[in-house]
């Protein structure tokens, strides 16, 4: 599909399957990380992408709990993903 995927995971899950390797930096970071004022970044990564920071949101129009995301970056970076 010639896209690059993006890592997925807590810090205390992806540190220890990913070894520090340097080869994981290459692929975009999605972090979830809840409860904490900023996340955490595992290894082998410098940034997050995408910060999930909570699993217990709420949005008008949904009536189920949803995750809460904040991506890092501006509007026109995030149209280009």
């Amino acid at each position: 599909y010639n896209i690059t995927p993006i890592v997925y995971g807590s810090p205390s899950f992806l540190e220890p399957l990913t070894n520090n390797d340097p080869i994981f930096k290459k692929y975009p970071l999605w972090v979830a990380h809840y409860d904490i004022a900023l996340p955490l970044v595992p290894k082998p990564w410098d940034a997050w992408l995408f910060w999930q920071y909570s699993g217990k949101g709420k949005i008008d129009g949904i009536n189920v709990i949803v995750d809460l995301n904040k991506f890092n970056g501006n509007i026109s970076e995030l149209a280009y993903i």
